[in-house]
């Protein structure tokens, strides 16, 4: 086995492995993982349809051939640590049965909402078997301890203290915003009569509305924004395709001066007539809905908490696992994984 890794280290050399730019066969060795050898067309493989999206682009020929070389350096990266996990699974005994790998990738592909291409499922596919994989590891809690030569340990439990620390450390991630609905009369001061003529219009409306009569009647009468037909149902915000009235947030879509009263306002109040600075306007808004803002209590936080620290230490713990391979496979070219583990 020495031998042959020797024979291709030797036959890397002859087809300038580091030199990624120039033109290569499909057979020409750029990477060795142990007793495996990655070839120029096996690196290819599996980035063809990157490599084709970045020559249609509009970049510059040089552009192009440095985003080129960069995905692939990249992609030969995690290709490497691709091998060295499959490997150690090969040690481990651990292997991923074809109809689970499948039934696995038609739900992903299911909870996209998409039928995937061909070329599509083959990466997914290889990308659901990777972390298939890598969890069995995890759960066999493979890798090894070079210093005490023994199985690491891979601890995810979650004490009470980190929870509660957690919180208390990112308090303003569970703390939700008060949120509003409005309906809003435009005036603009030209149609009006000039600007005070329109204000004493604006009082006269806001003095019908607080005995009873119906805003969005009104706001068909007299509004002047493009939503007055519409019952000056406004702000809006793109929702998918669509272009919807909805809550939002302070400081998200009005002008400040009608931003700072608006959010001191209760559900179903109307507000005086508001001038704008700097506008030829005035406004009058109507509070349709409201979401009370608060904090969310530590007793519906706890859970999604333990489960993003848990996360964290898997996260942890399988990266240190990967390093742990790293250290003790032969890889070539020497510096493969330097960047990686920057």
């Amino acid at each position: 086995m020495k031998g042959l890794l020797l024979f291709c280290i030797f036959l890397c050399f002859l087809s300038s492995p580091f030199l990624l730019a120039q033109e290569k066969r499909s057979d020409s060795i750029v990477a060795i993982v142990n007793d495996e050898i990655i070839t120029y067309g096996e690196l290819i493989s599996k980035i063809k349809n990157s490599l084709q999206g970045i020559e249609n682009s509009s970049l510059a020929a040089n552009q192009k051939e440095y985003q080129k070389q960069q995905l692939m350096k990249i992609a030969l990266r995690h290709l490497a640590e691709q091998k060295l996990v499959l490997q150690e699974a090969k040690r481990q005994n651990i292997k991923i049965s074809d109809k689970t790998l499948k039934e696995q990738v038609d739900k992903e592909l299911k909870e996209k909402g998409a039928q995937g291409t061909e070329s599509e499922e083959i990466d997914l596919s290889d990308l659901i078997h990777s972390r298939m994989v890598l969890q069995e590891l995890f759960q066999k809690k493979a890798g090894y301890s070079k210093e005490e030569k023994r199985r690491a340990t891979i601890d995810t439990f979650v004490s009470p203290l980190e929870i509660r620390q957690y919180y208390e450390k990112n308090i303003r991630e569970f703390t939700k915003e008060s949120k509003i609905k409005t309906r809003i009369i435009t005036l603009f001061y030209s149609k009006h009569g000039g600007k005070a003529q329109t204000l004493e219009k604006a009082q006269a409306i806001v003095k019908q509305l607080r005995e009873g009569a119906d805003f969005a009647e009104l706001a068909k009468i007299h509004s002047n924004d493009p939503y007055s037909q519409e019952g000056g149902t406004w702000p809006r915000r793109e929702k998918g395709k669509e272009v919807v009235w909805d809550f939002f947030g302070k400081n998200e879509a009005l002008y400040k001066e009608v931003d700072d009263i608006a959010f001191s306002m209760k559900k179903g109040e109307i507000s005086d007539p508001i001038p704008l600075e700097n506008e030829p306007y005035c406004q009058i808004i109507m509070i349709e809905d409201l979401q009370e803002g608060g904090v969310v209590p530590f007793s519906e936080a706890q859970d999604p908490i333990r489960q993003k620290i848990r996360y964290e230490k898997m996260v942890s713990a399988l990266m240190a696992m990967k390093s742990r391979l790293k250290e003790r496979a032969f890889v070539w070219p020497a510096g493969l994984f330097d960047e990686s583990e920057k």
